[in-house]
Parts: structure tokens; sequence; C-alpha cells
């Protein structure tokens, strides 16, 4: 049977991109985080049609002090509202959150920076 759509897997497009662009990108991240260390994860969604996915993502970002962090945080926000495609995924909304500083108690002497938001993307097809 063909003809079969399924949401294409925003994660792994995003850290395959954001890696191939010299990033630490990664779904998990193990704790202590080390400064420099992103993780994407897809937090939500919903399909508004049969050709689109409608990923929610949340975007984590360690760094050294909160000026350090923020400066990376909003390039990344930058880099991910401006994206086309990443890899086979081709993207063709994106609504990101500003980014905002948390702490994070499991990584002392790191700052952390997350925003999350929303993209569309195109569903890919799925042969079985």
């Amino acid at each position: 049977m063909t003809g079969h759509q399924a949401p294409p897997d925003i994660e792994a497009a995003l850290v395959t991109h954001l890696r191939q662009l010299g990033e630490n990108a990664a779904t998990h991240v193990n704790a202590p985080r080390g400064a420099g260390m992103i993780r994407i994860s897809r937090s939500g969604g919903h399909i508004p049609n049969t050709g689109q996915d409608a990923p929610v993502i949340t975007v984590e970002v360690w760094d050294r002090d909160d000026d350090a962090v923020w400066a990376r945080a909003r390039d990344l926000w930058v880099l991910l509202t401006s994206l086309e495609k990443a890899g086979d995924v081709w993207i063709q909304d994106t609504d990101l959150d500003p980014p905002v500083i948390y702490p994070d108690p499991q990584s002392p002497g790191l700052s952390r920076a997350q925003f999350t938001g929303s993209m569309r993307t195109r569903m890919e097809p799925v042969p079985f």
C-alpha cells in the first residue's frame, strides 16, 4: 500500500542541521551540562491538514553566564526562524517565542536559556 503521509522527525532534522553548522546539539543531554550544549525537543503539536505537521519545539541552550547564553539563544532563534529546510524536512513557517533565561539546578555554574515555538512542516510519504 502506498500514499500514506506521516510527520517528519523534526528533532532529528534540526539536530543534524545544527551539528552540520558545528553546534553541540542533541535531543538528550546528560547532567551536568556543558557550556555550548543545545537540546532540541518536540514538545507537542498537531496535524492541521493532510499535508502538514505543526510541531511545537523546545530549544534549550547552556553557556557560562547570562550574557553568553542570551547571545547564543538569540542567534539560534534567528537561525531557526529563517530555516526553510533542515535535512530532508521542508519548513514552511516558523513562529518562535523569544528566549527566556531559566536556572538549571543540575548545572551549577552555567546559565540556561530556552524558547519554544511552532513550525509548519510538510508531511513525509511513508511506504507500507
